[in-house]
């Protein structure tokens, strides 16, 4: 099934792009309904032939704001206590939960499923370089410090 993204959508493409779905019930059941594509057909391909000016100045101007993000986050040195044991080994792990919910309270909006681990969840101390997707073109790399 062929659809327009409405959305720039990571794993998927750039708003105003014309992608080929291959499971049509993800397009169907989740994209469309939730406004994020509509379906590739003639009459939808003029109307975002005739809207791509106004689409262009809005990733513009999104994107703008995701590189506003990405300075203020990169300046943004994240130190989580964490519980240890006598050997220096955490009880448990740190992940994307986490670490959101740090970045929330330092006053950051920014979503658990934009932030990247490099191997899952973090299960030593140390410093561990996290990336967070501001935008389909702009990521942020911060360094969080689990002490």
């Amino acid at each position: 099934m062929k659809i327009i993204l409405l959305e720039s959508i990571n794993s998927l493409g750039r708003i105003g792009e014309v992608i080929h779905v291959k499971n049509a019930g993800y397009a169907r059941n989740f994209l469309i309904p939730k406004g994020f594509a509509m379906k590739a057909n003639v009459k939808n391909l003029a109307v975002l032939k005739d809207k791509q000016d106004e689409i262009n100045a809005k990733e513009a101007i999104k994107r703008k704001a995701a590189e506003a993000l990405k300075i203020l986050l990169e300046a943004v040195k994240l130190e989580i206590p964490v519980e240890t044991n006598e050997d220096g080994e955490l009880f448990g792990s740190v992940g994307v939960v986490e670490i959101a919910k740090v970045l929330v309270e330092k006053g950051h909006i920014v979503s658990k499923r934009d932030i990247v681990l490099p191997s899952g969840q973090i299960h030593n101390l140390g410093d561990v370089e996290v990336k967070v997707i501001c935008h389909i073109d702009v990521i942020a790399k911060l360094v969080v410090t689990l002490k």
